[in-house]
């Protein structure tokens, strides 16, 4: 028994302890690179609490809501960042995940939704409480738009609209501040769009006069050997173009990009 309790406390000083200070150290790491990130974009810190960071961070909405968890304390998993971007009420209720484990079993009434582009990834799940309105948005091209997040966030992501509220839900969030800009930009976008589809108004994107200076809605980075959307005027990059299946990115736009 002596020797028993013996190996124990060689265990938790020479190996548990160790590991707890390298979590703890990289969790307090994961917080303040977090909020230099939040900081460079000019955001606010709302509040902080010992699993959560609160901030708001600007774009053409307004300041958008989002939390940070660095530690383990989210549903969705470690190092969770969540976006909240305000949408008119739309009275739909819908989720696209990447992770089936936690989606496998649905909420009581709702159900699984169809759709061919969901072929391309066993692990994508996408289901609705609210199959009527939520036709238009998944017929919009919703699924597309979220292959464009996964392309921005290659871990586990979620994109999900509830009534009057787009939310972007990531995990293993590294906290660096080009994709911290590049899930901003793209919930703003794709917020705008789903306005814009519930109004009828579904051409969004406007002509770039430089294409060198335009962002590619497929890869989020700066436009290289641009192919122009025929429809909207949205600069592609060549091979976006192309992986995206020689259609337009931009969200319900379904034009057919062909001009150089």
């Amino acid at each position: 028994m002596g020797l028993l309790i013996v190996c124990l406390l060689f265990w938790l000083i020479v190996i548990g302890v160790p590991i707890w200070i390298s979590i703890w150290l990289g969790q307090a790491n994961h917080r303040s690179h977090f909020k230099q990130q939040v900081k460079s974009l000019r955001g606010l810190v709302i509040r902080e609490a010992s699993d959560s960071i609160e901030v708001r961070l600007p774009s053409s909405l307004g300041l958008v809501p989002a939390a940070f968890f660095p530690r383990s304390a989210h549903w969705y998993g470690t190092r969770v960042l969540e976006l909240h971007f305000p949408l008119p009420a739309t009275g739909v209720q819908l989720f696209i995940c990447g992770n089936p484990k936690l989606s496998r079993e649905l909420p009581q009434g709702w159900s699984r939704w169809s759709d061919p582009a969901l072929a391309r990834d066993s692990r994508v799940v996408a289901a609705t409480a609210t199959p009527k309105p939520a036709a238009t948005y998944w017929e919009g091209g919703l699924v597309q738009a979220y292959w464009q997040l996964e392309k921005i966030h290659r871990q586990t992501s979620r994109l999900a609209i509830n009534n009057d509220q787009l939310l972007v839900l990531v995990s293993d969030f590294s906290s660096s501040s080009r994709e911290l800009s590049n899930l901003l930009v793209f919930g703003t976008q794709l917020a705008q769009q789903l306005e814009s589809l519930q109004t009828g108004q579904i051409q969004l994107a406007t002509a770039v006069s430089a294409a060198t200076d335009a962002q590619c809605p497929v890869c989020f980075s700066p436009v290289v050997r641009p192919v122009v959307c025929d429809r909207c005027g949205t600069p592609h990059c060549h091979d976006c173009w192309s992986y995206n299946e020689y259609r337009c990115g931009v969200f319900g736009c379904g034009g057919t990009p062909v001009s150089r």
